[in-house]
């Protein structure tokens, strides 16, 4: 019999509802999985995955993840279901977000230089396997206190659209994003230039009061170079100019070599 204060769903013992989120999945439900005695998150899946079209196109990308094992990934662990309703299984992330730290001060040169590291190599990863993140901000970054980095939230996507589409959080699109164009991997590596640059400014890389002022500094307007530490190593900031290229013909190519670039100043 279950405990009137600890409630369950099938196998998933419920320890507590964190509430709503951003996107289409919005229950969140910290978890023990009694079956592998393992800590998990459980997010239903919305209804709109009735149709067998949407279903199958979110089924085949989970499928992908889940093999996709990296320490810096948050592992996904798959799709289950229990009396008629779909659950989205995943590894439960411990730390604060990347936007938690940030909100006390930029990071130190140090901190940044270790946290994106290790934010590179588990999109380089993802990259490797034909997959990029449709989200890919400070908020789907977790530190923990030991300075172990996950990148979480890889199973976003817009519903009811054929081939992954600009979901994008608005500082953190990239242009060809804004303008509604196909986006792929160097999608990512202007986010990720997003990234480091709010790491070591302590503020975004665009910010602005409306939506259309938003989209007018990020498709025409550099970011504010004068805001970077005064001991900020020529590297990185060649690296930043590179990573938020408009064009993404111009635009660095590959995560791993913002890695590289990286782990060289460590």
């Amino acid at each position: 019999m279950v405990s009137p204060t600890r409630p369950a769903i099938g196998p998933y013992r419920i320890e507590r509802e964190l509430g709503g989120c951003m996107g289409p999945l919005t229950e969140i439900y910290l978890a023990h999985d009694t079956r592998v005695d393992r800590a998990v998150v459980l997010r239903p899946l919305p209804q709109e995955t009735a149709d067998p079209v949407r279903l199958q196109r979110f089924e085949r990308r989970i499928g992908f993840l889940t093999s996709l094992s990296h320490p810096n990934l948050e592992a996904i662990y798959g799709i289950d279901e229990v009396s008629g309703r779909r659950f989205l299984v995943l590894e439960r992330v411990e730390g604060a977000s990347l936007t938690a730290r940030i909100e006390g001060g930029s990071l130190s040169l140090e901190q940044t230089i270790a946290t994106c590291i290790q934010v590179a190599a588990g999109i380089e990863a993802a990259h490797r396997c034909g997959i990029f993140h449709s989200d890919l901000k400070p908020g789907n970054i977790f530190v923990k206190p030991d300075g172990h980095v996950k990148v979480v939230d890889f199973y976003a996507l817009r519903w009811g659209h054929d081939g992954d589409q600009p979901v994008g959080t608005l500082p953190y699109l990239s242009p060809e994003g804004w303008r509604g164009k196909p986006v792929d991997a160097r999608a990512n590596i202007w986010s990720f230039g997003c990234v480091l640059y709010e790491c070591l400014t302590g503020r975004r890389a665009f910010e602005a009061e409306t939506v259309s002022e938003m989209a007018k500094k990020i498709l025409t307007r550099d970011v504010d170079w004068s805001q970077l530490p005064e001991r900020t190593p020529a590297p990185v900031s060649e690296l930043l100019a590179h990573c938020l290229a408009k064009d993404p013909m111009r635009r660095l190519r590959k995560m791993g070599d913002a890695r590289r670039t990286l782990a060289k100043l460590q």
